[in-house]
């Protein structure tokens, strides 16, 4: 998406090497090309970043929504070997 939003940005007449990437549209001796390559490049940043942002919260929410009719269970979970091993030791006086 944040390519086809920078290839947007670029006029059509422009170089080839300019719709490809922003370091070859920034080699160009065009300045006002230049200053094009850079405002598309940020818009098509912020762009992939707002698009990532609300995927982030509409994933959340889905997960939030579904998490919510999980049953939590009926017994406690039992602690991990170290922790064990440690309440052993502790137990017998070798801690």
């Amino acid at each position: 998406m944040a390519v086809a939003v920078y290839r947007g940005g670029i006029p059509a007449d422009a170089p080839a090497a300019a719709h490809e990437s922003v370091g070859a549209a920034l080699a160009l001796p065009d300045g006002g090309l230049r200053e094009q390559a850079r405002e598309a490049f940020t818009t098509a940043l912020h762009s992939a970043s707002t698009l990532s942002a609300v995927f982030a919260l509409v994933t959340a929410a889905v997960v939030l929504t579904l998490l919510r009719k999980v049953p939590a269970p009926d017994r406690p979970v039992s602690p991990g070997p170290a922790t064990a091993r440690r309440a052993h030791r502790a137990a017998s006086g070798r801690a």
